[in-house]
């Protein structure tokens, strides 16, 4: 069992690699993927093998009853079983290309001629003279061959990456590894959980519990069984996507059955890692609760602050490995502000959306530069520009090679100390062909102030929000802190964090009854 696990984390693992490189379209390092995996799996097929006749031939001898007769077939059986398995093993490298390549008929096609052939097998054996667990074993084992035949050959007609060379990258080896050890953890806990509940269900209820919850489990296989067909299908979509930069094609095919807006939230500025993950864990529970793709947010840097005794961050490089540590952790993008063209390339190692502030939504350079980098680009409407006016933002990142676009509205400046929400622009800047998303609490500023602190209004955050999603808005954009009054940036104006799924719970029925 416990090697089983261990092979389905590195199937997981390889067929994240395989999908990500596709989405990159580096057929280089693809190629070095796949021709690593194979080696990998020819690595485990050898210490499956000696362990499996070890511990098989120890069993068989000292811990099974059965006649002495039968032990010769036993024997037989052991060797076609461990190498069945391992010709399993060998074809994973081969079935994550073709789920990568999203190539599910074949799957169809090959399963059609696996079910042939074991119908075959059956056939076979009630004629058959020979030892029939001799000659079952016998047959499974060609069976298995000839599917892992098939799979190679598909792959090596259809996929340039599955031309095996002998490649064994070190460095793509410890990711897979890595990847591999969560998996690992996941499925051993669900084992143990699953194993651990029917023993003491059987020591406190007897063997009639025990069957029923087996029936049950039955039932809940087969639903997850349903459920894992659409997750298949779906997940190179998401990796692709993801690796490709159109973050906003992964928003919308994570976690969006419903259709919901999607959600940019977090702090205002990133003050620490405990304080960020236990922020990004309390959203992550609350937009899975409600089927709302999520996006962390955090400043690394706060640049444009009215004193200069003002908190700034904790530290560039320190503060973006906080944000790669979210993504990484609860496996949602991150957004974070660029201030100048050099920030570009630093920032977009460590996050998935490069966001540009609202007074730089003109500065061609830095518009360049983070379009360069591949990433989505938000671009905030700065406060003293018209909706229609963005799409020049927009095309300058787009004529830069990019069309990862998104566009956010925050408010006209109104007087001094003031800021105003125009709700027509939302449908304006959409007929540019970019998601609009509502900056709820940058709308509620109130800059300028006489002490050198910028001030704001949440107890208004919910009205700007409902409206916002009533007018169609694509997304909404929420600082939220735990202690907003000790916040280190723009805590007047942001939500405390208790208050997030109560107004979010709203907004989503308001998007169910404008649909």
């Amino acid at each position: 069992m416990l090697l089983s696990i261990l092979t389905n984390s590195l199937s997981v693992s390889i067929s994240r690699f395989i999908t990500f490189y596709i989405g990159k379209d580096d057929r280089a390092l693809l190629h070095k993927i796949f021709c690593t995996s194979v080696n990998v799996q020819v690595i485990l097929s050898v210490v499956v093998l000696a362990l499996g006749e070890l511990a098989g031939y120890y069993f068989l001898r000292y811990k099974m009853n059965m006649p002495v007769a039968r032990y010769d077939a036993a024997v037989w059986t052991l060797h076609c079983c461990l190498l069945s398995f391992v010709i399993g093993l060998l074809n994973v490298p081969y079935n994550s290309c073709i789920i990568a390549h999203e190539r599910m008929k074949a799957f169809a096609y090959v399963s059609i001629v696996e079910a042939v052939c074991k119908l075959i097998v059956a056939y076979l054996i009630s004629v058959s003279v020979m030892d029939r667990l001799k000659f079952y074993a016998v047959l499974m084992l060609v069976v298995a061959l000839v599917v892992r035949l098939i799979y190679g050959i598909y792959c090596h007609m259809n996929f340039n990456e599955c031309k095996y060379n002998f490649i064994f990258d070190k460095a793509s080896f410890r990711q897979m590894l890595n990847i591999a050890g969560w998996n690992v953890i996941g499925q051993t806990s669900y084992v143990l959980n699953t194993q651990g509940v029917n023993l003491l269900m059987n020591f406190f209820f007897g063997v009639v519990v025990n069957a029923a919850r087996g029936i049950a489990t039955q039932v809940e296989m087969a639903v997850m069984q349903f459920v894992n067909n659409f997750t298949t299908s779906l997940n190179p979509q998401i990796t692709k996507s993801y690796a490709s930069g159109n973050i906003n094609k992964m928003i919308e095919l994570k976690n969006n059955p419903a259709g919901n807006f999607f959600l940019l939230a977090g702090p205002c500025v990133i003050e620490g890692e405990e304080m960020a993950m236990r922020i990004a864990e309390r959203v992550v529970g609350v937009t899975e609760k409600l089927q709302i793709p999520y996006v962390f947010k955090g400043s690394y840097r706060k640049a444009n602050r009215s004193r200069l005794d003002s908190f700034t961050g904790i530290g560039d490089e320190k503060a973006l490995k906080v944000l790669k540590k979210v993504h990484d952790t609860f496996g949602v993008p991150t957004v974070t502000d660029i201030h100048s063209a050099d920030e570009a390339e630093m920032a977009a190692e460590y996050v998935d959306i490069l966001q540009i502030p609202a007074f730089l939504c003109r500065q061609t350079d830095l518009l360049v530069a983070a379009a360069k980098t591949g990433k989505t680009i938000n671009i905030k409407k700065g406060q003293f520009l018209s909706p229609l006016a963005m799409q020049f933002a927009a095309d300058k990142v787009v004529e830069a090679g990019n069309k990862n676009v998104m566009l956010t509205e925050r408010g006209t400046t109104f007087g001094y100390q003031d800021l105003v929400v125009d709700y027509r622009g939302i449908p304006e800047m959409q007929t540019f062909g970019y998601p609009v998303i509502l900056d709820v609490t940058h709308s509620l500023q109130q800059p300028n102030q006489t002490s050198g602190v910028t001030g704001g209004m949440p107890q208004l955050i919910e009205t700007v929000a409902k409206a916002g999603i009533a007018v169609g808005a694509d997304g909404i954009f929420i600082e939220t802190h735990e202690n907003p009054a000790v916040a280190k940036s723009d805590g007047a104006n942001m939500l405390k964090l208790d208050l997030l799924e109560g107004l979010l719970t709203k907004l989503v029925r308001i998007r169910e009854a404008i649909k």
